[in-house]
C-alpha cells in the first residue's frame, strides 16, 4: 500500500513560507513579464484593461496548478468552500457595505493627503474594457486572490505564527500587489479589507464569505467607475 498523503499541517510545514508568498505573488509576477514583453514588442495593447485581463489569466492559471498539486483532502483544508450560513452571508453583507461606506473614502483620503494618485486607472470607454474588468474584478478576482491570500497565505502564516498575525501579514500582501494598478489607494484599500475578508476566514473557516464580501465590493467599484453610482468619497 502506498504512504498516505500529508496532512494540510504537513504540507504546509514541508513548503517553506516563502515558497507559499511566492505562489500568492506568483499572478503578479507573471503578469508584470507579460505585459513587458507585450508593451515592447507590440506596443499599446487594442483591448483596453489589457493588465486587468491578463493578471485574471495569470491567477487562474497558478489556482490551477495549486488545485492540481494539493491532494484533495488538503485542498479542502486549506481551501474550504462550503455554503454559508445565515450569519456569515450577514456578515458578508455588512463587511461589504463597511468597504463601501467605510474604507474606499478613507483609502482615497489618503493618497489626497500623501500627494499620490492613482498610479493607473482602468477604462470603462468600451464594451470591451467594461466587459474585461467586470469579469476579471467581480468574478474571477474575488475567488483566486481569496483562494492565495485568505486560503494559502493566512494558513502559511497560521500554522507557524498565530491568527493575528495572519491576518495582518496575508493583508500587508494582499494591499501591496495593488500597488502597480491602484496605487497608495488601491494599496491602502486592499489592505483594510483583507484585515476584514482575514477575519471572516478566522471566524467562520470558510472562504466562501469573504469571497462574497470581496465580490460586492468590487462590484460596486466598477458600478462607480462605469457612472451608475456616486463614490461616497468626491
Amino acid at each position: 500500500m502506498g504512504a498516505n498523503p500529508p496532512s494540510e499541517i504537513e504540507t504546509l510545514h514541508r513548503v517553506s513560507l516563502w515558497r507559499w508568498l511566492g505562489i500568492a505573488l506568483s499572478p503578479l509576477l507573471l503578469t508584470t513579464i507579460a505585459l513587458t514583453i507585450l508593451y515592447t514588442t507590440v506596443g499599446r495593447s487594442p483591448v483596453p484593461n489589457t493588465p486587468s485581463g491578463v493578471y485574471a489569466v495569470s491567477s487562474v492559471a497558478v489556482v490551477g496548478i495549486l488545485f492540481n498539486w494539493l491532494s484533495p483532502v488538503t485542498r479542502s483544508k486549506m481551501l474550504p468552500f462550503r455554503i454559508p450560513s445565515r450569519q456569515e452571508t450577514a456578515s458578508a453583507i455588512v463587511i461589504a457595505l463597511l468597504i463601501t461606506v467605510l474604507i474606499d473614502p478613507i483609502a482615497a483620503h489618503t493618497a489626497t493627503v500623501l500627494g499620490a494618485g492613482e498610479s493607473s486607472s482602468d477604462s470603462l470607454n468600451s464594451l470591451s474594457g467594461t466587459l474585461v474588468l467586470a469579469v476579471s474584478a467581480i468574478l474571477i478576482a474575488p475567488i483566486v486572490e481569496e483562494i492565495l491570500f485568505r486560503g494559502v497565505v493566512f494558513d502559511a502564516i497560521r500554522v507557524r505564527y498565530s491568527a493575528t498575525i495572519a491576518i495582518v501579514g496575508s493583508s500587508l500582501f494582499f494591499g501591496g500587489i495593488h500597488l502597480l494598478i491602484g496605487g497608495v489607494s488601491g494599496v491602502v484599500f486592499s489592505t483594510l479589507s483583507g484585515v476584514l475578508f482575514g477575519w471572516m476566514r478566522l471566524q467562520y473557516d470558510n472562504l466562501t464569505g469573504p469571497t462574497l464580501a470581496h465580490a460586492l465590493g468590487n462590484t460596486y467599484s466598477v458600478v462607480v467607475m462605469a457612472g451608475y453610482l456616486p463614490a461616497f468619497f468626491a
